[in-house]
């Protein structure tokens, strides 16, 4: 199976390897488009902070809506029984697990600091009937038997992702403007939300010990990488470089928290961020209407 690594977040991953392995091909952008990185929740301590608002299933449906134009392509369940032949019959084609609570080849300890960069794997069956495991933070290929396998996909919080193949050749192309503009839309929804990145209570939940100050630099890595995404496809979406100057110094600042903790800051800064980029999009989105 082609291989693909590595990042905090291997939901794009693991996707895209599956897509690969289907003849689909590497896609870009999928965190984008499935609206992972327009939205992110914080939740108790560092650990659980700048993790993606939208469910798996949810992902799922932004990426069959965008890429394969409303048909149910990719298909995701959460908490699924299956026996060893149910469970074969699935994997064979290739499939996606995740995300996972603990690593299952190689023990991270940075995981249990940080846990709001999802981890996803890609299971497949190889030409001798193994059931061949892959993980795009650093595991290529190792193995696993039923049981071990069974055990991971009935996981607490786990779903399955796969292909159906009798509709995986409707892929076409993607309207990038509307990835974009939803994307946006629905980042506005969930900023509302009490646990959003922009009205989560910093200060009441960090407690400034080692594994806190650990885990914030962690997400803070993480939340730089998710948006620096959005700030690429702003580019070729814009049809025009956006001026990215204003959100490196953003950026920036994010960073020095790691050092200064000064989380009561993240707030502002988030929102000054996010009102950016929207402010970018606005003016070529005019500046194209102009042109027509």
């Amino acid at each position: 199976m082609w291989y693909y690594g590595k990042r905090m977040d291997t939901f794009a991953y693991a996707l895209n390897m599956m897509f690969v392995h289907a003849g689909i091909g590497k896609i870009p952008y999928l965190d984008c488009i499935a609206k992972r990185n327009f939205a992110m929740c914080c939740q108790g301590q560092p650990v659980g902070w700048f993790k993606p608002c939208i469910t798996g299933e949810g992902a799922v449906q932004e990426l069959n809506q965008h890429i394969f134009h409303d048909h149910q392509v990719v298909r995701c369940m959460e908490g699924i029984k299956l026996d060893k032949g149910g469970m074969r019959q699935m994997i064979r084609g290739g499939c996606v697990i995740g995300p996972l609570v603990q690593e299952p080849a190689i023990r991270h300890l940075k995981y249990k600091m940080y846990r709001g960069a999802e981890h996803y794997i890609v299971m497949s069956e190889d030409s001798r009937g193994r059931i061949e495991v892959s993980d795009p933070l650093g595991t290529p290929i190792w193995f696993v038997d039923d049981e071990e396998c069974i055990s991971m996909l009935q996981a607490p919080g786990v779903s399955i992702i796969w292909l159906d193949p009798a509709e995986s050749d409707v892929y076409g192309e993607i309207d990038w403007y509307e990835v974009v503009r939803q994307g946006f839309e629905y980042h506005w929804r969930c900023a509302r939300r009490e646990e959003s990145t922009e009205q989560f209570r910093y200060v009441e939940h960090y407690s400034g010990n080692s594994s806190a100050h650990l885990g914030l630099h962690m997400a803070l890595n993480c939340y730089v990488l998710r948006l620096g995404e959005v700030v690429d496809l702003l580019n070729p979406v814009c049809g025009q470089m956006i001026n990215v100057g204003e959100i490196t110094e953003l950026f920036r600042e994010m960073y020095r928290i790691k050092y200064t903790q000064e989380v009561e800051r993240l707030s502002d800064i988030d929102r000054t961020v996010w009102e950016t980029l929207y402010e970018q999009f606005k003016i070529s989105t005019i500046n194209k209407s102009r042109k027509m």
